[in-house]
């Protein structure tokens, strides 16, 4: 016997939603590998951050234990981005954007090129313009906190007079 299209369609679908009901609940693989190591102020730092972090300074010719310093600049990194984005100093899209361009061009590669450089390596390029993001708004912020008085304070002293400023201190939670 030959059933219509329209009787057809949903055994089809039941057919579907049987597979997919009976395949495995997990993650995909590069997401299973990624776990919370560190959070700071409800900010989420993965082992997928930290190994782009290595990475990162691997490209950059960092020596030293890596780990550390990648654990390290990235608490620092989103202490730093949470305070330009609090005091509303954060660098916009369109900003970073120019700014990775720019990099590439100084490195005489193409935006594309570059950002496959850094795929090679294990950065990514959202890893390397979220740096360049929070590099840009730390200057700003320094500058608004410091004023224009042309002589630098050291990262502790902004750091602090951010604390008298802000009735929340910064936390920051590491899991072993």
């Amino acid at each position: 016997m030959h059933l219509p299209a329209i009787f057809r369609f949903p055994g089809l679908l039941m057919c579907a939603a049987l597979a997919f009901s009976l395949a495995p609940l997990s993650a995909p693989p590069a997401m299973a590998a990624s776990e919370i190591k560190i959070v700071v102020n409800n900010q989420a730092i993965t082992s997928v951050d930290i190994a782009r972090r290595v990475a990162f300074l691997k490209l950059q010719r960092t020596g030293g234990n890596l780990g550390e310093k990648a654990r390290e600049q990235l608490v620092e990194e989103a202490l730093k981005g949470q305070e330009a984005a609090r005091v509303r100093l954060l660098a916009s899209d369109a900003e970073v954007e120019a700014s990775f361009e720019r990099f590439a061009k100084s490195n005489n590669l193409s935006a594309s090129q570059l950002s496959q450089v850094l795929n090679q390596a294990g950065v990514t390029p959202k890893h390397f313009k979220r740096y360049i993001q929070v590099q840009m708004s730390w200057g700003r912020v320094a500058q608004a906190l410091g004023g224009s008085s042309g002589g630098g304070m050291s990262t502790q002293d902004l750091v602090s007079k951010m604390l008298e400023r802000g009735d929340d201190k910064p936390s920051t939670t590491e899991y072993i």
